[in-house]
Protein backbone atom coordinates (compact mmCIF):
# COMPACT_ATOMS: atom_id res chain seq x y z
CA UNK A 1 0.00 0.00 0.00
CA UNK A 2 1.36 3.40 -0.91
CA UNK A 3 2.61 5.67 1.83
CA UNK A 4 0.73 8.99 1.75
CA UNK A 5 2.19 12.00 3.44
CA UNK A 6 0.00 14.60 4.99
CA UNK A 7 0.43 18.15 3.81
CA UNK A 8 -0.41 21.52 5.36
CA UNK A 9 -1.27 20.01 8.71
CA UNK A 10 -0.84 22.45 11.61
CA UNK A 11 0.26 20.94 14.87
CA UNK A 12 -1.63 22.23 17.91
CA UNK A 13 0.21 23.00 21.11
CA UNK A 14 -1.10 21.16 24.13
CA UNK A 15 -2.59 23.44 26.79
CA UNK A 16 -3.18 22.80 30.42
CA UNK A 17 -6.92 22.78 31.28
CA UNK A 18 -8.24 25.58 33.47
CA UNK A 19 -8.96 24.94 37.12
CA UNK A 20 -12.63 25.80 36.76
CA UNK A 21 -12.98 23.23 34.00
CA UNK A 22 -11.34 20.56 36.18
CA UNK A 23 -13.54 21.44 39.15
CA UNK A 24 -16.73 21.33 37.19
CA UNK A 25 -16.05 18.11 35.30
CA UNK A 26 -14.10 15.95 37.72
CA UNK A 27 -14.33 14.80 41.33
CA UNK A 28 -11.30 13.86 43.44
CA UNK A 29 -11.86 10.88 45.72
CA UNK A 30 -9.77 9.62 48.67
CA UNK A 31 -8.82 5.99 48.77
CA UNK A 32 -7.36 3.55 51.27
CA UNK A 33 -6.21 -0.03 50.77
CA UNK A 34 -6.97 0.32 47.09
CA UNK A 35 -10.67 1.08 47.64
CA UNK A 36 -12.56 4.39 47.21
CA UNK A 37 -14.38 5.08 50.50
CA UNK A 38 -15.62 8.70 50.23
CA UNK A 39 -15.81 11.55 47.78
CA UNK A 40 -14.34 14.98 48.35
CA UNK A 41 -16.56 17.64 46.63
CA UNK A 42 -14.78 20.51 44.95
CA UNK A 43 -16.62 23.90 44.66
CA UNK A 44 -16.64 25.87 41.51
CA UNK A 45 -15.35 29.45 41.50
CA UNK A 46 -18.90 30.78 40.99
CA UNK A 47 -20.21 28.91 44.05
CA UNK A 48 -17.30 30.08 46.13
CA UNK A 49 -17.89 33.67 45.08
CA UNK A 50 -21.60 33.44 45.99
CA UNK A 51 -20.78 32.06 49.46
CA UNK A 52 -18.25 34.81 50.13
CA UNK A 53 -20.80 37.45 49.12
CA UNK A 54 -23.44 35.95 51.43
CA UNK A 55 -20.92 35.82 54.29
CA UNK A 56 -20.06 39.51 53.88
CA UNK A 57 -23.77 40.44 53.99
CA UNK A 58 -24.23 38.36 57.14
CA UNK A 59 -21.27 40.01 58.87
CA UNK A 60 -22.53 43.47 57.91
CA UNK A 61 -25.99 42.69 59.27
CA UNK A 62 -24.58 41.34 62.59
CA UNK A 63 -22.49 44.47 63.07
CA UNK A 64 -25.55 46.75 62.62
CA UNK A 65 -26.64 48.40 65.87
CA UNK A 66 -30.21 47.77 67.01
CA UNK A 67 -32.61 50.74 66.71
CA UNK A 68 -32.79 53.04 69.66
CA UNK A 69 -35.84 53.09 71.81
CA UNK A 70 -38.35 55.79 70.93
CA UNK A 71 -39.07 58.35 73.61
CA UNK A 72 -42.72 59.37 73.95
CA UNK A 73 -43.54 62.57 75.80
CA UNK A 74 -47.01 62.43 77.32
CA UNK A 75 -48.91 63.46 80.40
CA UNK A 76 -50.39 59.99 80.82
CA UNK A 77 -49.01 57.51 83.33
CA UNK A 78 -47.51 54.17 82.27
CA UNK A 79 -50.56 52.45 83.65
CA UNK A 80 -52.84 54.55 81.46
CA UNK A 81 -50.71 53.97 78.38
CA UNK A 82 -50.42 50.22 78.94
CA UNK A 83 -53.84 49.66 80.44
CA UNK A 84 -56.12 47.06 78.92
CA UNK A 85 -58.97 49.54 78.88
CA UNK A 86 -57.24 51.80 76.38
CA UNK A 87 -59.44 52.63 73.38
CA UNK A 88 -58.89 50.66 70.24
CA UNK A 89 -58.39 52.37 66.87
CA UNK A 90 -59.32 50.75 63.59
CA UNK A 91 -56.70 51.25 60.92
CA UNK A 92 -58.18 51.48 57.43
CA UNK A 93 -56.12 50.14 54.55
CA UNK A 94 -55.47 51.83 51.18
CA UNK A 95 -57.65 49.52 49.13
CA UNK A 96 -60.75 51.74 49.18
CA UNK A 97 -58.67 54.84 48.60
CA UNK A 98 -56.98 53.29 45.55
CA UNK A 99 -60.34 52.13 44.21
CA UNK A 100 -61.76 55.64 44.57
CA UNK A 101 -58.71 57.10 42.81
CA UNK A 102 -59.14 54.71 39.89
CA UNK A 103 -62.84 55.51 39.56
CA UNK A 104 -62.11 59.25 39.68
CA UNK A 105 -59.37 58.93 37.02
CA UNK A 106 -61.68 56.93 34.73
CA UNK A 107 -64.50 59.47 35.19
CA UNK A 108 -62.17 62.39 34.40
CA UNK A 109 -60.87 60.55 31.31
CA UNK A 110 -64.40 59.91 30.06
CA UNK A 111 -65.33 63.55 30.68
CA UNK A 112 -62.25 64.75 28.77
CA UNK A 113 -62.96 62.47 25.81
CA UNK A 114 -66.62 63.56 25.79
CA UNK A 115 -65.61 67.24 25.86
CA UNK A 116 -63.15 66.83 22.98
CA UNK A 117 -65.73 64.85 20.98
CA UNK A 118 -68.39 67.52 21.61
CA UNK A 119 -66.16 70.35 20.44
CA UNK A 120 -64.98 68.29 17.46
CA UNK A 121 -68.56 67.65 16.37
CA UNK A 122 -69.95 71.10 17.19
CA UNK A 123 -67.06 73.03 15.68
CA UNK A 124 -67.54 73.29 11.91
CA UNK A 125 -63.90 72.68 10.97
CA UNK A 126 -62.65 70.77 14.02
CA UNK A 127 -61.32 71.57 17.47
CA UNK A 128 -57.85 72.62 16.27
CA UNK A 129 -59.25 75.30 13.95
CA UNK A 130 -61.74 76.36 16.64
CA UNK A 131 -58.95 76.96 19.18
CA UNK A 132 -56.79 78.75 16.60
CA UNK A 133 -59.55 81.10 15.45
CA UNK A 134 -60.68 81.74 19.05
CA UNK A 135 -57.21 82.98 19.94
CA UNK A 136 -57.06 84.93 16.70
CA UNK A 137 -60.35 86.72 17.41
CA UNK A 138 -59.37 87.64 20.97
CA UNK A 139 -58.67 91.26 21.89
CA UNK A 140 -60.05 94.78 21.50
CA UNK A 141 -59.43 97.74 19.26
CA UNK A 142 -59.76 101.48 19.76
CA UNK A 143 -63.53 101.50 19.16
CA UNK A 144 -65.95 102.15 16.33
CA UNK A 145 -66.14 103.61 13.71
CA UNK A 146 -63.21 101.83 12.06
CA UNK A 147 -61.67 103.14 8.85
CA UNK A 148 -61.27 100.41 6.24
CA UNK A 149 -58.17 100.01 4.09
CA UNK A 150 -59.78 99.74 0.64
CA UNK A 151 -61.04 102.53 -1.55
CA UNK A 152 -64.57 101.14 -1.95
CA UNK A 153 -66.41 98.50 0.11
CA UNK A 154 -67.92 95.81 -2.13
CA UNK A 155 -69.40 93.34 0.36
CA UNK A 156 -69.68 92.59 4.08
CA UNK A 157 -70.62 89.29 5.71
CA UNK A 158 -70.59 87.70 9.16
CA UNK A 159 -68.06 84.92 9.75
CA UNK A 160 -69.10 83.63 13.14
CA UNK A 161 -69.12 86.69 15.41
CA UNK A 162 -66.73 88.64 13.17
CA UNK A 163 -67.35 90.99 10.26
CA UNK A 164 -65.48 90.24 7.01
CA UNK A 165 -65.19 93.18 4.61
CA UNK A 166 -64.30 92.84 0.95
CA UNK A 167 -63.17 95.99 -0.81
CA UNK A 168 -61.68 96.65 -4.22
CA UNK A 169 -58.15 96.00 -2.93
CA UNK A 170 -58.36 94.26 0.46
CA UNK A 171 -60.01 91.54 2.49
CA UNK A 172 -60.11 92.42 6.21
CA UNK A 173 -61.87 91.13 9.29
CA UNK A 174 -62.90 92.78 12.59
CA UNK A 175 -64.33 91.40 15.81
CA UNK A 176 -67.19 93.01 17.72
CA UNK A 177 -64.67 94.91 19.90
CA UNK A 178 -63.31 96.77 16.82
CA UNK A 179 -60.02 94.83 16.70
CA UNK A 180 -58.62 94.27 13.22
CA UNK A 181 -57.99 90.52 13.05
CA UNK A 182 -56.18 90.68 9.73
CA UNK A 183 -55.96 92.75 6.55
CA UNK A 184 -54.58 91.45 3.27
CA UNK A 185 -54.37 92.79 -0.24
CA UNK A 186 -56.02 90.22 -2.52
CA UNK A 187 -54.88 91.53 -5.91
CA UNK A 188 -58.06 90.42 -7.74
CA UNK A 189 -59.65 92.37 -10.58
CA UNK A 190 -63.24 91.24 -9.95
CA UNK A 191 -63.26 90.04 -6.32
CA UNK A 192 -66.25 88.10 -4.94
CA UNK A 193 -66.82 86.69 -1.46
CA UNK A 194 -68.75 83.70 -0.10
CA UNK A 195 -68.80 82.86 3.61
CA UNK A 196 -69.75 80.20 6.12
CA UNK A 197 -69.90 80.30 9.90
CA UNK A 198 -66.13 79.81 10.14
CA UNK A 199 -64.49 80.74 6.82
CA UNK A 200 -64.51 83.21 3.95
CA UNK A 201 -63.84 82.31 0.32
CA UNK A 202 -62.58 85.15 -1.88
CA UNK A 203 -62.20 84.49 -5.61
CA UNK A 204 -61.46 86.45 -8.76
CA UNK A 205 -64.52 86.01 -10.95
CA UNK A 206 -63.73 85.19 -14.59
CA UNK A 207 -60.13 84.54 -13.56
CA UNK A 208 -58.44 81.48 -12.02
CA UNK A 209 -57.41 82.40 -8.46
CA UNK A 210 -59.06 82.08 -5.06
CA UNK A 211 -58.10 82.29 -1.36
CA UNK A 212 -59.60 80.98 1.89
CA UNK A 213 -59.54 82.87 5.21
CA UNK A 214 -60.57 82.37 8.81
CA UNK A 215 -60.23 84.68 11.81
CA UNK A 216 -56.46 84.09 11.88
CA UNK A 217 -55.91 85.14 8.24
CA UNK A 218 -55.25 83.29 4.99
CA UNK A 219 -55.19 79.51 5.33
CA UNK A 220 -55.15 78.43 1.65
CA UNK A 221 -54.96 79.71 -1.92
CA UNK A 222 -54.98 78.09 -5.35
CA UNK A 223 -54.81 78.77 -9.05
CA UNK A 224 -57.13 76.75 -11.29
CA UNK A 225 -56.82 75.97 -14.98
CA UNK A 226 -60.21 77.43 -15.98
CA UNK A 227 -61.86 80.77 -15.13
CA UNK A 228 -64.08 80.76 -12.04
CA UNK A 229 -67.81 81.38 -12.48
CA UNK A 230 -68.73 81.25 -8.77
CA UNK A 231 -67.72 79.51 -5.53
CA UNK A 232 -69.25 78.58 -2.17
CA UNK A 233 -67.88 77.36 1.16
CA UNK A 234 -69.82 74.99 3.42
CA UNK A 235 -70.14 74.95 7.18
CA UNK A 236 -67.38 72.35 7.52
CA UNK A 237 -65.03 74.13 5.12
CA UNK A 238 -65.93 72.18 1.95
CA UNK A 239 -65.34 74.28 -1.18
CA UNK A 240 -67.47 74.08 -4.32
CA UNK A 241 -65.84 75.91 -7.25
CA UNK A 242 -67.65 76.08 -10.61
CA UNK A 243 -65.46 76.93 -13.59
CA UNK A 244 -65.93 77.43 -17.33
CA UNK A 245 -63.72 74.94 -19.24
CA UNK A 246 -63.24 74.94 -23.01
CA UNK A 247 -64.42 71.37 -23.63
CA UNK A 248 -67.49 71.26 -21.33
CA UNK A 249 -70.42 73.51 -20.46
CA UNK A 250 -69.38 73.65 -16.77
CA UNK A 251 -67.04 71.96 -14.30
CA UNK A 252 -67.57 71.50 -10.55
CA UNK A 253 -64.49 71.06 -8.34
CA UNK A 254 -65.10 69.96 -4.73
CA UNK A 255 -62.30 70.41 -2.20
CA UNK A 256 -62.18 69.60 1.50
CA UNK A 257 -61.29 71.93 4.38
CA UNK A 258 -57.58 71.28 3.73
CA UNK A 259 -58.01 72.50 0.12
CA UNK A 260 -57.40 68.99 -1.28
CA UNK A 261 -59.50 67.93 -4.28
CA UNK A 262 -62.25 65.43 -3.38
CA UNK A 263 -63.74 65.04 -6.86
CA UNK A 264 -64.57 66.91 -10.06
CA UNK A 265 -67.76 66.73 -12.12
CA UNK A 266 -68.09 67.88 -15.73
CA UNK A 267 -71.42 68.85 -17.27
CA UNK A 268 -71.58 68.24 -21.01
CA UNK A 269 -74.38 70.56 -22.12
CA UNK A 270 -76.12 72.13 -19.10
CA UNK A 271 -74.77 75.05 -17.08
CA UNK A 272 -74.25 74.92 -13.31
CA UNK A 273 -75.80 77.90 -11.56
CA UNK A 274 -75.54 76.76 -7.91
CA UNK A 275 -73.57 74.25 -5.82
CA UNK A 276 -73.15 73.99 -2.04
CA UNK A 277 -72.15 71.44 0.61
CA UNK A 278 -74.57 70.25 3.30
CA UNK A 279 -73.98 71.36 6.88
CA UNK A 280 -72.84 67.83 7.74
CA UNK A 281 -70.44 67.77 4.81
CA UNK A 282 -71.81 64.41 3.69
CA UNK A 283 -73.56 65.67 0.55
CA UNK A 284 -73.11 68.20 -2.24
CA UNK A 285 -76.17 69.64 -4.01
CA UNK A 286 -75.82 71.31 -7.41
CA UNK A 287 -78.27 72.49 -10.07
CA UNK A 288 -77.89 72.26 -13.83
CA UNK A 289 -79.84 74.71 -15.98
CA UNK A 290 -80.90 74.28 -19.61
CA UNK A 291 -83.63 75.53 -21.96
CA UNK A 292 -86.20 73.53 -23.91
CA UNK A 293 -88.56 75.29 -26.41
CA UNK A 294 -87.96 78.60 -24.68
CA UNK A 295 -88.62 77.25 -21.18
CA UNK A 296 -86.12 76.68 -18.40
CA UNK A 297 -85.49 73.16 -17.21
CA UNK A 298 -83.55 72.45 -14.03
CA UNK A 299 -82.03 69.27 -12.65
CA UNK A 300 -80.82 68.97 -9.07
CA UNK A 301 -77.83 66.66 -8.64
CA UNK A 302 -77.01 65.19 -5.23
CA UNK A 303 -73.46 63.86 -4.72
CA UNK A 304 -71.99 62.04 -1.77
CA UNK A 305 -68.94 63.69 -0.27
CA UNK A 306 -66.46 61.46 -2.14
CA UNK A 307 -68.11 60.41 -5.41
CA UNK A 308 -68.27 62.25 -8.71
CA UNK A 309 -71.26 60.15 -9.74
CA UNK A 310 -74.58 61.69 -8.58
CA UNK A 311 -76.51 59.54 -6.10
CA UNK A 312 -79.81 61.26 -6.95
CA UNK A 313 -81.17 63.59 -9.61
CA UNK A 314 -84.41 65.55 -9.41
CA UNK A 315 -85.96 67.19 -12.48
CA UNK A 316 -87.84 70.49 -12.16
CA UNK A 317 -89.82 72.22 -14.89
CA UNK A 318 -88.81 75.79 -14.27
CA UNK A 319 -85.99 77.97 -13.00
CA UNK A 320 -84.09 77.12 -9.79
CA UNK A 321 -82.26 80.16 -8.50
CA UNK A 322 -80.29 78.72 -5.61
CA UNK A 323 -79.82 75.87 -3.17
CA UNK A 324 -78.97 76.57 0.48
CA UNK A 325 -78.16 74.16 3.34
CA UNK A 326 -80.86 73.94 6.00
CA UNK A 327 -80.33 71.07 8.48
CA UNK A 328 -77.50 68.53 8.57
CA UNK A 329 -78.44 66.73 5.34
CA UNK A 330 -81.35 68.81 4.00
CA UNK A 331 -81.37 71.74 1.60
CA UNK A 332 -83.85 74.47 0.77
CA UNK A 333 -84.36 75.22 -2.92
CA UNK A 334 -85.44 78.63 -4.21
CA UNK A 335 -87.43 78.50 -7.45
CA UNK A 336 -89.19 81.02 -9.69
CA UNK A 337 -92.50 80.29 -7.94
CA UNK A 338 -91.60 79.45 -4.34
CA UNK A 339 -89.36 77.29 -2.15
CA UNK A 340 -88.84 73.52 -1.92
CA UNK A 341 -87.33 71.26 0.74
CA UNK A 342 -84.75 68.79 -0.60
CA UNK A 343 -83.81 65.63 1.31
CA UNK A 344 -80.30 64.67 0.24
CA UNK A 345 -80.55 61.14 1.67
CA UNK A 346 -83.76 60.31 -0.19
CA UNK A 347 -83.24 62.49 -3.24
CA UNK A 348 -86.78 63.89 -2.99
CA UNK A 349 -88.30 67.37 -2.80
CA UNK A 350 -91.39 68.62 -1.00
CA UNK A 351 -93.16 71.95 -1.37
CA UNK A 352 -92.95 74.60 1.34
CA UNK A 353 -94.46 77.59 -0.46
CA UNK A 354 -95.62 77.94 -4.05
CA UNK A 355 -97.32 80.43 -6.32
CA UNK A 356 -95.19 83.27 -4.98
CA UNK A 357 -92.27 85.12 -6.50
CA UNK A 358 -89.18 85.15 -4.29
CA UNK A 359 -87.93 88.71 -4.01
CA UNK A 360 -85.08 88.04 -1.57
CA UNK A 361 -83.69 84.98 0.23
CA UNK A 362 -80.89 84.27 2.69
CA UNK A 363 -79.66 81.55 5.03
CA UNK A 364 -78.52 82.54 8.52
CA UNK A 365 -76.29 80.00 10.35
CA UNK A 366 -78.11 78.83 13.45
CA UNK A 367 -81.32 80.71 12.64
CA UNK A 368 -82.62 78.93 9.55
CA UNK A 369 -83.74 80.18 6.17
CA UNK A 370 -85.81 83.21 5.18
CA UNK A 371 -87.57 84.29 2.00
CA UNK A 372 -89.27 87.55 1.08
CA UNK A 373 -92.12 87.14 -1.42
CA UNK A 374 -93.39 89.76 -3.84
CA UNK A 375 -92.23 91.82 -6.77
CA UNK A 376 -89.05 93.80 -6.14
CA UNK A 377 -89.64 97.53 -5.81
CA UNK A 378 -93.45 97.29 -5.68
CA UNK A 379 -95.50 98.17 -2.62
CA UNK A 380 -94.59 99.52 0.80
CA UNK A 381 -94.69 96.09 2.45
CA UNK A 382 -93.75 92.53 1.50
CA UNK A 383 -94.55 89.11 2.92
CA UNK A 384 -91.75 87.22 4.63
CA UNK A 385 -91.39 83.70 6.01
CA UNK A 386 -88.70 82.24 8.24
CA UNK A 387 -88.03 78.49 8.58
CA UNK A 388 -86.05 76.69 11.26
CA UNK A 389 -83.55 73.96 10.37
CA UNK A 390 -86.36 71.39 10.61
CA UNK A 391 -88.37 73.48 8.07
CA UNK A 392 -90.89 74.71 10.68
CA UNK A 393 -92.15 78.28 9.97
CA UNK A 394 -91.27 80.63 12.83
CA UNK A 395 -92.31 83.93 11.27
CA UNK A 396 -95.00 84.76 8.75
CA UNK A 397 -95.58 88.48 8.51
CA UNK A 398 -94.94 91.75 6.68
CA UNK A 399 -91.77 93.83 6.46
CA UNK A 400 -90.73 96.87 4.46
CA UNK A 401 -91.18 96.29 0.73
CA UNK A 402 -88.20 96.48 -1.59
CA UNK A 403 -85.63 95.83 1.13
CA UNK A 404 -82.04 95.60 -0.11
CA UNK A 405 -81.00 93.20 2.63
CA UNK A 406 -82.83 91.24 5.35
CA UNK A 407 -81.12 89.64 8.35
CA UNK A 408 -82.40 88.01 11.55
CA UNK A 409 -81.48 86.23 14.75
CA UNK A 410 -83.60 84.55 17.42
CA UNK A 411 -85.09 87.90 18.58
CA UNK A 412 -85.17 90.42 15.76
CA UNK A 413 -85.62 90.80 12.00
CA UNK A 414 -83.65 93.63 10.41
CA UNK A 415 -84.55 94.99 6.96
CA UNK A 416 -82.37 97.58 5.24
CA UNK A 417 -83.92 99.87 2.65
CA UNK A 418 -82.41 103.07 1.27
CA UNK A 419 -81.03 105.03 4.27
CA UNK A 420 -83.12 103.27 6.91
CA UNK A 421 -82.90 100.06 8.95
CA UNK A 422 -86.25 98.65 10.11
CA UNK A 423 -86.25 96.41 13.19
CA UNK A 424 -89.15 93.95 13.75
CA UNK A 425 -89.88 91.46 16.50
CA UNK A 426 -91.26 87.99 15.82
CA UNK A 427 -94.84 89.16 16.23
CA UNK A 428 -94.35 91.35 13.15
CA UNK A 429 -94.34 94.61 15.13
CA UNK A 430 -92.04 97.40 13.91
CA UNK A 431 -89.85 98.05 16.96
CA UNK A 432 -87.45 100.72 15.66
CA UNK A 433 -86.65 102.71 12.54
CA UNK A 434 -82.99 103.77 12.41
CA UNK A 435 -81.75 106.36 9.95
CA UNK A 436 -78.10 105.64 9.14
CA UNK A 437 -77.44 108.76 7.09
CA UNK A 438 -76.10 106.71 4.17
CA UNK A 439 -77.13 103.74 2.09
CA UNK A 440 -77.85 100.83 4.43
CA UNK A 441 -77.38 97.90 2.09
CA UNK A 442 -74.04 96.70 3.49
CA UNK A 443 -74.58 95.44 7.03
CA UNK A 444 -74.34 92.33 9.21
CA UNK A 445 -76.30 91.42 12.34
CA UNK A 446 -74.35 89.97 15.29
CA UNK A 447 -76.30 89.47 18.53
CA UNK A 448 -77.98 92.79 19.48
CA UNK A 449 -75.87 94.98 17.21
CA UNK A 450 -75.54 95.48 13.50
CA UNK A 451 -72.36 96.58 11.78
CA UNK A 452 -72.86 98.75 8.75
CA UNK A 453 -70.48 99.91 6.02
CA UNK A 454 -70.10 102.96 3.92
CA UNK A 455 -67.21 103.42 1.53
CA UNK A 456 -64.85 104.60 4.25
CA UNK A 457 -65.74 103.15 7.66
CA UNK A 458 -67.38 100.35 9.62
CA UNK A 459 -69.88 101.56 12.22
CA UNK A 460 -71.59 99.73 15.08
CA UNK A 461 -75.25 100.37 15.89
CA UNK A 462 -77.64 98.73 18.35
CA UNK A 463 -80.98 97.32 17.24
CA UNK A 464 -82.37 98.62 20.54
CA UNK A 465 -81.58 102.29 19.82
CA UNK A 466 -84.23 104.61 18.46
CA UNK A 467 -83.11 107.25 16.01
Amino acid sequence: MADYKRKNVKKLKAQKPKKSAVAENYKISSFENGEFNSEIPVKSSADAKTERKALRKKEKYLKTEPPKKRVVYTNKSPEELNGSTASLRVLNGTRQRKLFSRILAIALGIALIATITFFELSSPTGIIDAVKTSFGAFGSGSGFPVTINGNAALDIAAVGNNAAILSDNYIEMYNTRSKELFCEQHGYVTPKMAVSVSRALVYDQNSTQYSVYDASGKIADSTLKEPIVFGTVGRGGTLCIVTNPDDYAAKLTVRDKSNSTVFTYKSDAALLNTAIAANSGNYIAANTLSADNGKYRSKILVFSKKSAKPEHSVDYDGLIYSIDPLSDDDFIVTTDTGVLLLSAKEGKTSELDSGKTVQYKDSMPGFGFGAVFGVAGNGTTAKMKLYTKDSTPTFDGSIAGGANKVLWNDRYIVAAKDYNVYVYDYSGKLVHTINCGFSADKLVLIKDNFYIMNNAALTEMSVLDKQ
